[in-house]
């Protein structure tokens, strides 16, 4: 490109950019400033700076109160050289009037041919808003919306965190005695109303420390850097100030609370949240037996009244031989077709004198001993064998889904043990489900190993219980998960709490978006059922649909259960319309994506008013050329480029409008491409036209490099010193200087097409036939020989030959360096 054409390519490029709400910039290979446009220049208080050709460093001097921001930026572009990719961040900008903007940022680097820097372009934009609303998503996530307090998940999150920390921090479970009652008889509003005042009195008592609302009328104090005595005394405040009367909309309300205190030094050092948690939920229940409106510690005299027990802890052992276990197994409906989707396998514990045992009873001591190991494997033989035999019954196969255990999940021999079962029960691995919590997902690096070993085999993963555990979103993309399970203190509530709609609503949209199949557990009313059916949830299961079923009682209810829909649901037409319109909305968010993530670039272009406009524009290619879709969307070439490189391309744009497919090159801002233009008709008129680019500036600088490769070979074969003769059979096709002068002649028209037989002894034509061959025929590079040349003046001289094959002119020839030896022998 001359220099007249790249001065009026940047003026073009400048029009565009001028209006751009956006940070642009370009830079040179030092980092100097080249052309930005004026909302840059407001960004950092610039306006009235000269700021072409200063680096980073020197606008800081110019606007101090960026300075941090602007030396950031010298440290981020190195990193942008070191690695030569394209890279993305986010950037905090203060403003002067105290609030600070968040942008996002792409920086693309340019190099030259030779690899050294050629520039910088950085396109920025404001998303402060949208980190705003992800913010409030956040808070709606970890708070609860009535009290304003934080919730359980915020809880169990600190709370972990504090363990690894402190070991004289305690944590007081309170629940709130009779409260049922006052919320059955005065009504969910009065009874709303005095949870919020519970929750201001507590706040009030526990300077100390933070209140969380664990669920319902129980509320959790975390209590840190404290002891027996402390607690104790903040124990007794409690409980004299909701002792005290509240006023509800003219009600005077009594209520009186039982607090189970549990402190960090009197449990383990391994103990978890959960674990936590539970112990002083023992010691809330057991001030509960003694009489309510008091507090008792945890202690392991207390635990050994529990379910708990050495007691129970034999029974269970007991169970696994005497094969006192049971899997129930609870359906799972499409939410689209309404026919059954999978099933849940749910262990039961069938004790002979005990009757049902309840599995929040026995599996946290089945965790706590270890034996949940031998039990979830007899889950999941036990599972697989009888959906093996459903499917052999001839019922359409299922989704089995088991759950693991974080201790099941990190055994040593899991993926041998999976693999073994289904060899044992024949059962396609396609059909297995293993479900696990988020808790597991914390060690990232073990996990991700483990769970890429179990994918191998074959079958599916998903996530309990979304939401309530270690909710970083950072997992999702790193795991190889399928489906994530909306936990069901969400969908119990949605209807009632705008908190737990938005968040089902955004699970939903973000497993969408993920490629990720949905479902909701816990749905136990037909209002959840058609909410979740207008937020296109894919699955569902819960206790409106069906209770978890022995096999026998399952195969009778089958028709029923996936009768559901029909019955209950919306209307059969509506649903098909919406996943209609959903199937549409994934095909063109797929091909947006598709667009968006190729390294080349699409566009579109239609005729309006005589003109072609671009209609869309995107691709990793579209910003290394300096644009983007919004540069291009809507504007015409002659809005985009100058006269000259408009009126270049309108002629292709003319001819694929016409109906042609069209194939043409050509270069933007140094960047060449490759661009395939594609009619698409209807009615046999055209009515739009789509593009594919690919970039060829790697390929346009490797055929330079040929070509000048080309060109110095050539110059270094005409200035040897030594006489190079291509022919090809006996017809010489090339003879340089030296060669000329060798022969004896005046031009290369002397030589050129005359028969190579012509400067040979004719005793040696036999001897030149065969070295032809071996050379042309057989591929053969001759060692130096010794023989005789006849010139033009019939002069013979003695010569040393190299003769190799070149492939020249589209022909297999021998080339030959001839060296004069005459006055050496």
């Amino acid at each position: 490109m001359d220099q007249h054409h790249a001065e009026e390519n940047i003026q073009q490029l400048s029009a565009l950019i001028q209006e751009m709400p956006d940070f642009i910039c370009f830079k040179d290979g030092e980092g100097r400033w080249i052309q930005t446009n004026p909302f840059s220049l407001r960004l950092f208080q610039l306006e009235h700076i000269s700021y072409q050709g200063k680096t980073d460093d020197e606008l800081a001097n110019c606007s101090p109160f960026y300075k941090d921001v602007l030396l950031n930026c010298v440290e981020s572009d190195k990193k942008v050289w070191e690695s030569k990719t394209v890279s993305r961040e986010e950037a905090v900008i203060p403003q002067p009037d105290g609030l600070a903007k968040v942008f996002d940022f792409i920086k693309v680097p340019l190099f030259n041919h030779d690899g050294k820097r050629k520039g910088l372009i950085v396109i920025g934009r404001d998303i402060t808003e949208s980190k705003i609303a992800e913010k409030h998503t956040k808070h709606l996530a970890y708070h609860d919306e009535l009290t304003g307090l934080p919730n359980r998940r915020h809880l169990y999150e600190v709370l972990t965190e504090e363990l690894l920390q402190s070991s004289n921090m305690a944590i007081l479970f309170l629940d709130l005695d009779r409260f049922k009652m006052i919320n059955d008889s005065l009504g969910h509003l009065t009874g709303d109303l005095l949870l919020q005042k519970v929750s201001n009195r507590l706040e009030a008592c526990a300077t100390k420390g933070v209140v969380f609302r664990h669920s319902g009328d129980e509320f959790i104090l975390l209590i840190p850097h404290t002891n027996e005595v402390e607690v104790k005394e903040l124990a007794e405040k409690i409980i004299h100030q909701l002792n005290d009367p509240f006023d509800l909309e003219g009600h005077e309300i009594y209520i009186s609370p039982s607090i189970g205190i549990c402190l960090a030094n009197h449990v383990g050092s391994n103990t978890s949240a959960q674990e936590f948690v539970k112990f002083a939920d023992i010691a809330m229940y057991q001030a509960k037996r003694e009489g309510k409106n008091t507090y008792r510690f945890y202690s392991e005299t207390i635990k050994s009244k529990t379910p708990t027990s050495l007691e129970m802890e034999t029974k269970l052992h007991k169970a696994l031989e005497r094969n006192e276990f049971i899997l129930h197994y609870q359906p799972q409906i499409d939410l689209q077709s309404g026919k059954i989707y999978g099933i849940e396998a749910l262990i039961r514990w069938n004790h002979p004198h005990l009757g049902f045992i309840s599995p929040a009873e026995f599996i946290p001591l089945a965790e706590e001993t270890g034996l949940i190991v031998p039990i979830g494997e007899w889950v999941l033989h036990t599972a697989c064998k009888q959906t093996m035999k459903w499917q052999e019954k001839g019922f359409p196969p299922l989704v089995v889904s088991v759950n693991l255990s974080a201790r099941q999940f990190y055994q040593p021999n899991l993926v041998e043990m999976v693999c073994e079962v289904l060899k044992e029960t024949k059962l396609n691995p396609a059909y297995l489900e293993l479900e696990i919590t988020e808790s597991v997902t914390m060690d990232v690096g073990r996990s991700i190993k483990i769970l890429s070993d179990l994918k191998k085999l074959g079958v599916k993963i998903s996530i309990d219980d979304f939401g309530t555990g270690y909710s970083s979103l950072a997992y999702l993309k790193k795991f190889p998960i399928d489906k994530l399970k909306i936990d069901q203190s969400f969908v119990r509530d949605c209807l009632k709490d705008a908190s737990d709609a938005t968040i089902v609503q955004t699970i939903i949209s973000m497993a969408k978006n993920l490629h990720l199949r949905v479902i909701a557990e816990g749905v136990e009313t037909q209002e959840q059922l058609l909410f979740l059916q207008e937020q296109l949830c894919h699955d569902a299961q819960g206790y409106f649909i069906s209770k978890p079923l022995v096999f026998e009682d399952l195969e009778k209810m089958f028709p029923k259960i996936e009768n559901t829909l029909a019955k209950y649901g919306i209307s059969e037409q509506r649903n098909d319309q919406m996943w209609m319109e959903e199937a549409l909305r994934i095909a063109r968010q797929n091909f947006q994506d598709t667009i968006r993530l190729q390294q080349g670039m699409t566009f579109k272009y239609q005729e309006e008013d005589g003109q072609f406009i671009h209609t869309l524009a995107d691709g990793e290619l579209l910003y290394r050329m300096g644009l983007s879709p919004q540069t291009m969307f809507g504007k015409s070439l002659f809005d985009l480029f100058s006269y000259e490189k408009a009126s270049e391309k309108l002629v292709y744009y003319k001819r694929a409008w016409a109906g042609e497919n069209i194939t043409y090159e050509g270069e933007i801002n140094g960047i060449y491409y490759l661009a395939a233009l594609r009619p698409i008709t209807r009615g046999g008129q055209v009515v739009e036209v789509i593009a594919s680019c690919v970039d060829i500036t790697e390929r346009k600088q490797l055929e330079e490099e040929v070509r000048e490769s080309e060109e110095r070979y050539r110059q270094l074969v005409e200035n040897s010193p030594d006489a190079i003769v291509v022919h090809q059979n006996r017809d010489i096709l090339y003879i340089n200087r030296a060669g000329i002068k060798l022969l004896g002649a005046k031009s290369s028209k002397d030589i050129l097409g005359k028969s190579f037989y012509e400067f040979i002894p004719k005793n040696d034509h036999i001897r030149l036939k065969e070295r032809i061959h071996q050379v042309e025929q057989l591929g053969i590079t001759l060692d130096p020989y010794m023989s005789k040349i006849i010139r033009l003046d019939l002069k013979c001289i003695d010569v040393e030959t190299t003769a190799a094959p070149i492939h020249y002119q589209g022909l297999t020839a021998t080339q030959k360096i001839i060296r004069d030896v005459t006055n050496f022998k």
